[in-house]
């Protein structure tokens, strides 16, 4: 990912950064080889599978399928371990050298509480996570491969009362308009991290390039709290219309880097209980802030997503 340390408020341009933890786009994989057009199905409906997330098993490349269920991949004896990854379908990890013009995903069922489908009001509303632009000030992340960023919303008994999901606000601001990212809701494992998907299909949100902050309405799925506590999760897609370019270093030596649109804002946290991180394949907790990317009062503090989820009766 990239760390994005100056972002202009009204139209996003960065023109600092840190060090690339991944080297290139995915269409590459740092071969240079010719490139084979593959096909992600459904494998029950045989239907192509649109924005499924795809990465090299332990590396930072990764890339998105297209809207088609289309993504290109190196043709080289290289092989690697890929991992699929896509709402409403079971992760795959299949060997590149076993894939040639489709890759087949298993639809995975997702088992809600039966109290969900109960009739809600709308009269009490109750805000959880809130933030300020203020705060927030200079620090986003972005990068140049899909990634998915979670915070853990523990679950509270004042939370009874106002139990439905009903509108959640992130912070992303964007350098594309209507930067389109998807948003997952998880339950809890039993290891404390993302565990089982409590909505089986896409939430889209779509970034605007004017605004810092972007609503997504949850009110039409009628999901409840979870007692294990919620993971809200925001997740890239390295597809073109998102990327854009910006400029980097001194207007003499000034080069070109790539990026996925939107950013993600991030509020800081002493501990790392609630923020977590899908990259290389595998959830992990997010690290502490590295030193040369923050200010003395930010450092071996741990950056999470700023996100204000709604909730209500």
């Amino acid at each position: 990912m990239l760390l994005l340390k100056t972002f202009k408020r009204r139209l996003p341009t960065i023109f600092t950064f840190s060090k690339l933890l991944g080297l290139a786009l995915f269409s590459s994989l740092q071969f240079g080889y010719g490139q084979t057009k593959v096909l992600i199905v459904d494998n029950q409906t045989e239907k192509p599978v649109p924005y499924v997330n795809i990465w090299v098993l332990n590396t930072e490349i990764g890339t998105t399928s297209n809207q088609e269920g289309v993504f290109e991949i190196p043709d080289s004896g290289t092989h690697k371990t890929m991992v699929f990854s896509a709402v409403g379908y079971e992760t795959l990890k299949i060997s590149s050298a076993s894939i040639q013009k489709s890759v087949r995903l298993s639809p995975k069922a997702i088992q809600l509480d039966e109290i969900v489908l109960r009739a809600k009001q709308d009269s009490i509303e109750l805000k959880i996570g809130s933030y300020k632009n203020s705060k927030i000030k200079n620090h986003y992340f972005s990068g140049l491969q899909p990634n998915i960023r979670a915070r853990y919303f523990p679950y509270q008994k004042a939370y009874d009362s106002t139990p439905f999901l009903k509108r959640l606000k992130i912070c992303v601001p964007s350098a594309v308009d209507k930067a389109k990212f998807i948003i997952r809701l998880y339950s809890k494992n039993k290891d404390g991290g993302p565990g089982a998907l409590i909505y089986g299909q896409n939430i889209f949100g779509y970034a605007s390039k004017m605004f810092w902050n972007t609503r997504i309405d949850l009110s039409e799925y009628n999901i409840l709290f979870p007692e294990e506590g919620l993971f809200i999760a925001m997740e890239w897609l390295a597809i073109p219309e998102n990327l854009y370019e910006y400029p980097v270093g001194r207007k003499k030596n000034q080069k070109m880097q790539q990026a996925y649109a939107p950013a993600i804002g991030t509020v800081f946290s002493k501990t790392n209980d609630n923020g977590w991180i899908f990259s290389q394949g595998k959830w992990s907790k997010i690290a502490t802030n590295k030193k040369q990317d923050f200010e003395k009062r930010h450092r071996k503090k741990y950056s999470i997503p700023a996100m204000e989820l709604t909730l209500s009766h």
